[in-house]
């Protein structure tokens, strides 16, 4: 496949073990989502960074709950794979740094081909790399820890952490551009065919 959807992280099924939660959340609705931990965060969907465990464990609710139950916007949120409460990105602009200047030597030809990709797609975003490369609140971390491609998604605002994980070996540029897609505010469930950015 060469293109965003479908791409999950790695070529090898890294080993973690999955878990199950049905939440209710003001983005994802009322929804059974299986998850796995990374560094204490929740991994759901696959490729999708939450946050902390605790957060998304805070949304749970029994597992028999009807989905449409007080969630009539919930099909609409889903149908447009676009989180409209989420905030966007200041001026456009998409900030960046690295975890620390291995990765960024390790990552930048990688991250760079998929900005390139999105910006032929989405000229209207700017790509900053700011800062030194330490985790910095507001900014997205790019890290490359082993066993998974995740992200994100969207802009959590100044006070919040956001992390983007080409795990190496095996994250190469069309999962970048992916995982690039989460951190600007797609969820990529059904508005992208295979081949929208390669």
């Amino acid at each position: 496949m060469g293109g965003l959807d479908g791409y999950s992280g790695l070529d090898e099924t890294p080993q973690h073990e999955d878990f199950t939660v049905t939440i209710r959340h003001p983005d994802y609705g009322v929804r059974n989502v299986t998850y796995f931990v990374v560094d204490g965060d929740a991994i759901i969907d696959g490729d999708v960074h939450f946050g902390p465990v605790e957060e998304l464990l805070a949304y749970s609710i029994p597992a028999d709950t009807d989905p449409d139950d007080n969630d009539e916007d919930y099909l609409n949120r889903r149908a447009l794979s676009y989180f409209e409460s989420k905030k966007s990105w200041p001026r456009g602009t998409w900030k960046y740094t690295y975890d620390s200047d291995n990765t960024e030597r390790l990552l930048r030809n990688i991250v760079k081909e998929g900005i390139i990709r999105w910006k032929q797609r989405a000229p209207y975003f700017t790509f900053v790399k700011v800062g030194k490369n330490v985790r910095t609140k507001g900014i997205v971390t790019i890290s490359a820890k082993k066993g998974t491609c995740h992200a994100t998604i969207g802009f959590k605002g100044r006070s919040e952490y956001m992390n983007l994980n080409l795990g190496q070996p095996g994250c190469g540029p069309n999962q970048a551009t992916h995982e690039i897609g989460h951190s600007l505010g797609t969820s990529f469930s059904s508005c992208w065919s295979s081949s929208t950015l390669t």
